[in-house]
């Protein structure tokens, strides 16, 4: 019973913020450093959960996610949150799904 709402590089700064006001729950998968930071969420829910999925390099060369500056917020860490089970647990779904489409 949730409503799903996507935000991509396309959608407004004002849909944006929006859109995260009323969000519970908010998964970053951008791929860019900072997508998200304090300034942007000030404005949340502050029960909200932040999942950072991104995966980037800092200056200094060391792992960092697409949230690496959010301190208000209940995050994910990187490295450490979303790896490797994460991603096997799914991509198994989603085949599971596939074989249901296809009667399997």
């Amino acid at each position: 019973s949730c409503n799903v709402t996507v935000i991509h590089s396309k959608t407004s700064n004002l849909n944006n913020l929006n859109a995260l006001r009323y969000a519970d729950l908010i998964v970053v998968a951008t791929g860019h450093r900072n997508t998200l930071t304090d300034s942007e969420l000030y404005m949340t829910n502050g029960d909200c959960i932040i999942v950072d999925v991104g995966i980037n390099f800092n200056e200094e060369g060391k792992i960092c996610g697409d949230c690496e500056n959010v301190t208000i917020r209940r995050k994910t860490p990187v490295p450490g949150g979303c790896g490797l089970l994460t991603r096997y647990a799914l991509i198994t779904n989603l085949l599971k799904l596939q074989e249901l489409k296809e009667g399997k």
